[in-house]
């Protein structure tokens, strides 16, 4: 039950584990949405780690940028420093 993410499978487990507990409660004679909640929610999150690691991707991006300036410029110190 494992692959290179596991996310496959997680996922898989959850929907399996969502519908075993949907039909317990139906059999218990519950008619709520308890599922779709579940289901609903899980997706919430999951865009908001989709818009979280997109944001990270950009700033991580902005920090690579400013650290190749910073190289630039201590560089060109660098090589002045020498001059009197």
């Amino acid at each position: 039950m494992e692959t290179t993410s596991g996310v496959v499978e997680d996922k898989d487990m959850l929907e399996h584990g969502l519908r075993t507990l949907e039909e317990l409660l139906r059999s218990l004679g519950f008619e709520g949405a308890l599922a779709d909640k579940v289901r609903q929610r899980l997706a919430e999150i999951d865009r908001d780690i989709s818009r979280i690691e997109a944001e990270i991707a950009k700033l991580e991006g902005e920090r690579n940028r400013l650290l190749k300036e910073k190289e630039r410029i201590s560089s060109v110190i660098k090589a002045f420093s020498g001059v009197a």
